[in-house]
């Protein structure tokens, strides 16, 4: 049996699926979510550390709302430096959200608590000259003068 790809049947297998497979992934990051909330409450450093940087992964702007609460009352100073660390090593990331400047904040205050200077990147912007887009002719060099 011949199926047309464009009858209601199909759509709809193809809607359902679609529906499914965002379920599973909401299903999947909210199970992702409270593993790492309760690592990050376990009794051992190294787990905590293991967590901050799972959460880390997922993104600053899914991570904050985990990370926030757990950090202000972290007292292991190690912990703290791994979480702040991976925070700074993610500044690419766009964060429009007050919960990741809160989190960036924090980092930067840890990191200078620590004795670290942090330079915080501004937004990010393209030049087409650095992007392998038109450019200017370069004149030749003159031999036997200093450039």
């Amino acid at each position: 049996m011949h199926l047309d790809p464009t009858t209601p049947a199909v759509f709809a297998i193809g809607v359902a699926m679609l529906l499914v497979a965002a379920g599973w992934r909401a299903a999947e990051h909210r199970r992702r979510r409270s593993v790492i909330r309760a690592a990050l409450g376990a009794a051992d450093a190294d787990a905590r550390i293991v967590a901050v940087h799972a959460a880390v992964d997922m993104g600053l702007a899914s991570a904050a709302r985990l990370l926030l609460p757990a950090i202000e009352q972290e007292r292991d100073p190690l912990v703290r430096l791994e979480a702040a660390l991976s925070i700074t090593r993610r500044q690419w990331e766009p964060g429009t959200q007050s919960s990741v400047t809160q989190l960036r904040d924090w980092a930067v205050g840890e990191l200078g608590a620590h004795g670290h200077e942090v330079a915080i990147l501004g937004p990010a912007f393209t030049r087409l000259s650095d992007m392998g887009g038109p450019r200017l002719e370069r004149p030749e060099p003159v031999t036997g003068t200093e450039p």
